[in-house]
């Protein structure tokens, strides 16, 4: 396992009446090729691990009344906010430097 120095995996907060989870995981190669592999998960795509539970949890979500699997990105190479990766929503996005979901 790699060190990552000072930096803090996992910080919760919480801001007007939410919980605010931050994951923080460095990652020594090029931010293009990050962006892209995220930008990719969830849909038709699949996960990078344990693609069937994605699956299992989408079809026990549509039968509890949620979306399901039908969520996803309109275009499997460019992702836009207002797009879905899995249950998260896309809220700001700048290739290959920020993603915020």
């Amino acid at each position: 396992m790699n060190s990552q120095g000072d930096i803090v995996p996992v910080v919760l907060s919480t801001q007007a009446g939410m919980i605010i989870e931050r994951r923080q995981q460095m990652i020594y190669t090029h931010p293009a090729i990050v962006f892209k592999t995220i930008s990719r998960l969830g849909g038709q795509t699949g996960w990078l691990y344990l693609n069937w539970a994605g699956h299992l949890r989408g079809w026990i979500d549509r039968l509890v009344g949620g979306v399901g699997l039908r969520r996803g990105l309109r275009d499997p190479e460019s992702i836009r906010i207002g797009d879905a990766i899995d249950f998260w929503q896309v809220e700001a996005v700048e290739p290959d430097k920020h993603l915020l979901l």
